[in-house]
């Protein structure tokens, strides 16, 4: 019988966090209400997708290694990218 992980109840509450920052950073960037931002990327996969987008934009490596990055990963991102896009 598999021990209970004692840090479980830790990392969801931090899970739960960060997901509410992820979409309020998303809100304040696009003036998108948060439940509008939630409807958009109602999946965990694609809610993980935008915060690697996030991290990636906001990455201290040179502009270039960000357009680099951006064109290695275009099937990963492009729907996520459209969707954000098309809110602007």
């Amino acid at each position: 019988m598999a021990k209970p992980n004692k840090y479980a109840a830790a990392a969801l509450r931090a899970k739960l966090q960060t997901d509410e920052e992820y979409r309020e950073v998303i809100s304040k960037l696009t003036q998108v209400p948060v439940a509008q931002i939630e409807a958009l990327f109602p999946k965990e996969a694609d809610q993980q997708k935008v915060r690697e987008l996030m991290t990636l934009v906001n990455s201290a490596t040179s502009r270039n290694e960000q357009i680099l990055k951006l064109k290695q990963n275009a099937e990963k991102f492009g729907a996520l990218t459209i969707r954000l896009l098309a809110l602007l």
